[in-house]
């Protein structure tokens, strides 16, 4: 394993330990959308957020939603048209 690889894994390792001890609940990628009606803080890993400029599909590590977090002008996610 690489030095970059495994200082991305320690990261995302720490990142989902802080997301537990704060209330997350993970959601599977499919169900993440949908879910944010649930009105409860949720997130999900590799979501899928469009196309680069190369052509080829890009995913975040994270999305969130937090119901009491959200701002008031906040697309629905993925954005209506983007990558569809």
């Amino acid at each position: 394993m690489t030095q970059a690889n495994y200082t991305g894994t320690v990261l995302e390792r720490f990142i989902l330990a802080r997301l537990g001890d704060r209330g997350y609940t993970f959601i599977p990628q499919t169900r993440f959308t949908p879910s944010r009606i649930l009105g409860q803080a949720i997130y999900t890993r590799k979501f899928h957020v469009g196309q680069s400029i190369y052509g080829t599909e890009q995913y975040c590590d994270f999305i969130l939603y937090h119901p009491n977090r959200v701002r008031a002008k906040t697309p629905p996610y993925p954005p209506r048209g983007f990558g569809r």
